[in-house]
């Protein structure tokens, strides 16, 4: 019959019930899960017994006020750890949620492939870190992939934003095949220091020169260097790491100068603008 097999209750409350014809067990409520749902187990801790989802095998429940909490509690021993298990009929243990109290790191554990036992992929350690693929994360995220698919990787549906290769290490931004160790397709913007530590390549992909530039238009091939009126522009010389020579125009003038800094600066040479080449002072060409 639809019954109850068992009832214990007082004048106001159900107290434990259970459904003679479906084996379903309620305890606060004579109605677990709500008809004709099959829920086998429904806690009903304050409110009014609701309907669950379909395919409910458990339900926990606490909603009297707007601002009431449903809290299920899974408690271990101080270095034990606290279990949720996913499992199939080929196998127990396919996926696991673990909480470690011996070093209070949450994991989590997935099967590799179908059939297969789980395996950790993910760990938050109790000082915040990440780790994909590693059990001892080193930074806030801490990605570890040995195969020369992507270990990061942002995008949309149409373009990769940031892409980092976890078997070379290169990345690549608005690429998932970066060429070098940065791949930049788009433009880039450097508002500090860049520094390079071997060649610079500008429209040369393997430049066999510290720099080289193969980059032109129809106007042909330049080097630009700009700066605001009274702010000194021009190239610096250093041997050992001691600056040698300065060439470049100072201020507001229009010359170029070639100055000796190792001997504080002095002007050694120069280019005057309308007129031609000063050497200390001398005159060599009024040629233009």
């Amino acid at each position: 019959l639809g019954n109850a097999s068992l009832l214990i209750n007082n004048a106001t409350n159900a107290h434990l019930f259970v459904n003679g014809s479906t084996g379903s067990v309620g305890i606060g409520t004579t109605s677990p899960g709500g008809a004709p749902v099959g829920t086998k187990f429904h806690v009903v801790a304050g409110g009014t017994a609701q309907g669950l989802g379909a395919g409910t095998v458990a339900g926990f429940q606490k909603n009297t006020l707007t601002t009431d909490n449903a809290v299920v509690a899974i408690v271990a021993g101080t270095a034990g750890q606290a279990q949720l298990t996913f499992s199939d009929v080929d196998i127990n243990d396919a996926g696991l949620l673990i909480y470690d109290n011996s070093d209070d790191s949450m994991r989590f554990f997935t099967a590799s492939s179908p059939g297969g036992s789980g395996t950790e992929k993910v760990r938050i350690t109790s000082g915040g870190k990440v780790g994909i693929n590693t059990t001892s994360p080193n930074a806030t995220l801490n990605i570890f992939n040995s195969l020369g698919n992507a270990s990061l990787l942002i995008n949309n549906a149409t373009n990769a934003h940031l892409f980092v290769n976890g078997s070379t290490g290169s990345v690549g931004i608005g690429t998932t095949t970066p060429q070098q160790k940065l791949n930049i397709i788009g433009d880039a913007n450097i508002t500090t220091t860049l520094n390079v530590g071997t060649a610079i390549g500008v429209g040369a992909a393997n430049p066999n020169n510290n720099f080289k530039l193969y980059a032109y238009d129809a106007t042909g091939s330049f080097v630009v260097l700009d700066a605001p009126a009274n702010v000194e522009i021009g190239y610096r010389l250093y041997k050992d790491g001691a600056s040698k020579w300065q060439i470049g125009m100072v201020g507001n003038s229009a010359n170029i100068g070639f100055y000796d800094a190792a001997s504080g600066g002095v002007d050694r040479l120069s280019v005057i603008s309308g007129q031609g080449i000063d050497v200390i002072g001398t005159v060599l060409s009024t040629g233009h």
